[in-house]
């Protein structure tokens, strides 16, 4: 078991043990939580767009373009959508 030091403004260096077998790297984010008696700490994985759907509408007919659908995409669909009717 590895140990370390609270320093001043709450600052801790995490032991390399620990940040060999999370995979942890500089730049990483982690979140944390209490449970249980414990401190537990996860490792944040980016979130990406990632193009779902390579299509664009032409004469009511989906034909080949790059659209990136992320939460701000969505909900200005469903707004669209709802102003419609």
């Amino acid at each position: 078991m590895s140990d370390t030091l609270i320093e001043r403004k709450n600052r801790v260096t995490l032991p390399k043990d620990v940040i060999d077998a999370a995979g942890l790297a500089p730049g990483d984010r982690i979140a944390w939580r209490f449970e249980a008696g414990e401190i537990r700490g996860r490792k944040l994985i980016p979130e990406e767009h990632v193009p779902l759907v390579k299509a664009r509408r032409v004469n009511g007919e989906w034909v080949g373009a790059n659209i990136r659908l992320d939460r701000e995409a969505i909900v200005a669909a469903i707004r669209a959508d709802r102003d419609r009717r």
